[in-house]
């Protein structure tokens, strides 16, 4: 599934203000999403490629993330100091600069993809950590699109996501809501139709599996 339905998805839920509009656009979207996918996209359509009750954490600093975004730019990090100076995002500085530079790759990401790698950035400890979960980030954002690297970068460090028309740190995170809200469920449930929003939520909870007891 490539990641570009996501990411459609997070740039509808920024400009919507509805909760239960929120919730409806979500619904259709894992309406579409393949049955063994539904988990996965469910997490990541809340910010995170970990299951709530998970107490792994990708783990890379806000230091390497600038390396991350000059290295795959092509650009200095003091000049992705400045630009993050003013816009308070690494994301939108990687989507500003990947529109103006064309310096990202067209190759497809996918959501498979996304998942794969931060989850193996979750697994990295020990001494060169940080460079190897870096190359772990680096190889998706070389494969993204700009508005694709804006949102791994956002889910990489758990960044909130500006309100509508403000620029900066802002006060919701990406996707519809926290992962950490979800409640811890069993299995999964099949969804063939797009839900009516009073609906859609309490379905999104059961599609995420919760821990083996």
């Amino acid at each position: 599934m490539d990641y570009s339905r996501l990411v459609s998805l997070y740039e509808a839920l920024e400009k919507e203000p509805g909760r239960l509009k929120k919730t409806g656009l979500l619904a259709q979207l894992l309406a579409d999403t393949p049955e063994k996918l539904l988990p996965d996209v469910t997490l990541l359509a809340q910010g995170s490629a970990l299951p709530p009750w998970d107490q792994r954490e990708i783990g890379i600093a806000e230091q390497s993330v600038r390396k991350i975004v000059a290295q795959v730019s092509g650009s200095s990090t003091e000049k992705i100091s400045t630009h993050f100076s003013k816009l308070g995002d690494y994301g939108t500085v990687i989507e500003q600069l990947a529109r103006s530079q064309r310096t990202l790759s067209s190759r497809r990401l996918t959501v498979e993809k996304v998942v794969e790698n931060l989850r193996a950035a979750a697994d990295v400890s020990g001494p060169g950590s940080q460079e190897r979960k870096a190359k772990l980030v680096a190889e998706l954002l070389a494969a993204a699109k700009p508005a694709e690297a804006k949102y791994v970068i956002r889910t990489v460090l758990g960044q909130r996501v500006p309100p509508e028309g403000g620029g900066g740190r802002g006060s919701r995170r990406v996707g519809l809501v926290p992962a950490a809200r979800l409640r811890r469920g069993r299995g999964h449930r099949e969804i063939r139709r797009p839900l009516r929003p009073a609906q859609s939520e309490a379905r999104i909870r059961q599609a995420v599996p919760g821990p083996s007891l």
